[in-house]
């Protein structure tokens, strides 16, 4: 399965990956290797990665803190016929200058890359998504019919996609990022009208949920002492949403029979929690 994942793009899935990855990605000069690498609080977006594509043997390094940045974990993928229909579809070495949109006729498909793409180079709090590719935000300008202007901003080329396609883009497939939703809650996105405070346009961040399908994998994932934690909220409050929503938890005992690190298929190489 793997190798062929990207052979055609036929899901919103696989269109939001594509675009995350032609964001985020890395593909290396040899065009043998996919390498990802997220800051720890994005972990379980590379869970999720390594769950779609169906790969339960690759092991996660972790790096840092470092004086600039926090703590970081990284895969690489090494599969060359997965990697060159990675690259036909778009995510090739070194298109952080000449990037492009990818040309897919479902404009549903088209939505769910565009989000792939805010979810990895996207502003928190705003509609604006950044890249080095002029290219790759007019290409987003002309699909989308955008009327906002391209600018640039520290050697960065900055497009504004505005409210409404934001909220059409998240309708389509809420994607797996939900800390970049604004305010989102039980699944379902709901942008309040924006404000000014000191000339800056933002939206409301209040206490944010995962997409009803992102917490059907992280319950699974992570035994609720865990998830607690990476989620900020109580044992008590995750097991309302999971009822509230109709997902199942694992069984009593289950994390007991099933020792939590021999269980995951991602383990962490240095045997920490």
């Amino acid at each position: 399965m793997i190798e062929n994942y990207f052979e055609k793009i036929d899901t919103k899935e696989k269109a939001y990956w594509l675009g995350f990855l032609i964001g985020d990605g890395y593909i290396t000069k040899s065009s043998k290797t996919l390498q990802l690498c997220l800051g720890l609080k994005d972990e379980h977006l590379i869970d999720r990665f390594l769950f779609d594509i169906e790969e339960t043997h690759i092991v996660k390094k972790y790096y840092g803190p470092y004086k600039t940045a926090g703590k970081s974990v990284q895969i690489r993928v090494t599969n060359e016929k997965f990697v060159n229909f990675l690259i036909q579809s778009g995510c090739y070495n070194r298109k952080s200058l000449t990037a492009r949109f990818p040309k897919i006729d479902d404009m549903s498909f088209s939505l769910s890359i565009l989000l792939g793409l805010y979810d990895a180079d996207g502003s928190q709090n705003t509609t604006d998504i950044t890249s080095g590719s002029k290219l790759l935000l007019e290409d987003i300008k002309k699909i989308f019919s955008i009327n906002n202007k391209i600018r640039i901003e520290k050697n960065v080329f900055i497009l504004s996609l505005g409210v409404p396609l934001f909220r059409k883009m998240i309708e389509n497939f809420s994607g797996y990022l939900s800390r970049k939703r604004g305010l989102y809650h039980l699944g379902k996105v709901n942008l309040l009208t924006t404000k000014r405070i000191k000339n800056k346009r933002f939206f409301s961040t209040k206490i944010m949920w995962p997409s009803v399908e992102e917490m059907l994998t992280l319950v699974w994932v992570y035994p609720s002492s865990i998830l607690s934690k990476k989620l900020g909220a109580s044992d008590t409050a995750i097991k309302n949403f999971c009822r509230k929503n109709g997902i199942e938890k694992p069984p009593r005992g289950y994390w007991a029979k099933h020792f939590f690190l021999n269980s995951r298929p991602y383990q962490r190489i240095d045997g920490r929690d």
